[in-house]
């Protein structure tokens, strides 16, 4: 695979001494461009059909796999771009840094499901795109700084917009399910999309109750997903 990618940075604190007389110790902005190749979920030995050999009474048996190999499969692709910002201040007591990435996967490998009647019920090919934007922010300070002790604390924020972008010609691909409810990839929406029936509801989105229980309405529908709304952390020492 062919792995090109652009970095740069500037350093403004000392670029612009003056900085430094305001209690900016670091400051730094940076950004980049990459493109990077991956063979995704497909394993290895998995281009060209082979015979699976397995050895029974009846003798040594030879039998051709469900899964259809596809020798002209292409490398997965993603390509990003970065900025960001990293900054210490008051004696470097103070830490921050920001990060903006936008990043898109093309030529996705699925195995795509097919007919038993063609002999298989799988084939892998490339046909999945998807994108994932977002920001990821941290902060850090020390609390307490002293001669034989201090205290510091880090706190992390972080949002990812996560979409299918393309299926191909599919319109969805399950990825698993349970008790009539599905876990989806569909375009235009996030990648694990739950898919199933829900109450029925009013125009003003009420429940809508029949003899003390709710109604449900019988079609399937987007009832979520499974890609949280940030994710965020902290860190004492």
């Amino acid at each position: 695979f062919f792995y090109p990618s652009v970095t740069a940075s500037v350093l403004l604190s000392d670029v612009f001494p003056a900085l430094k007389d305001n209690n900016f110790n670091f400051l730094k902005v940076r950004g980049g461009w990459s493109k990077v190749g991956s063979t995704g979920a497909l394993g290895a030995y998995a281009l060209n059909q082979t015979y699976g050999l397995s050895n029974s009474g009846f003798g040594n048996q030879a039998s051709v796999p469900n899964t259809q190999y596809n020798p002209n499969l292409k490398a997965e692709t993603v390509t990003g771009i970065e900025f960001g910002i990293d900054a210490k201040m008051f004696n470097n007591r103070l830490r921050i840094s920001a990060t903006y990435y936008d990043q898109l996967s093309e030529d996705l490998l699925l195995p795509i499901q097919v007919t038993a009647a063609t002999g298989f019920t799988n084939v892998w090919d490339n046909i999945a795109d998807m994108s994932n934007k977002g920001y990821e922010l941290q902060l850090g300070g020390t609390v307490i700084k002293k001669e034989d002790f201090s205290f510091d604390i880090d706190l992390n924020f972080a949002v990812n917009d996560n979409q299918v972008v393309s299926l191909g010609d599919l319109d969805s691909y399950v990825l698993g399910g349970q008790w009539g409810l599905s876990l989806e990839a569909r375009p235009g929406q996030p990648y694990g999309t739950l898919i199933g029936r829900d109450f029925e509801r009013t125009d003003s989105g009420e429940v809508i109750y029949e003899n003390g229980l709710p109604r449900i309405d019988p079609t399937q529908k987007v009832i979520g997903n499974i890609a949280p709304d940030w994710t965020g952390g902290a860190s004492f020492s």
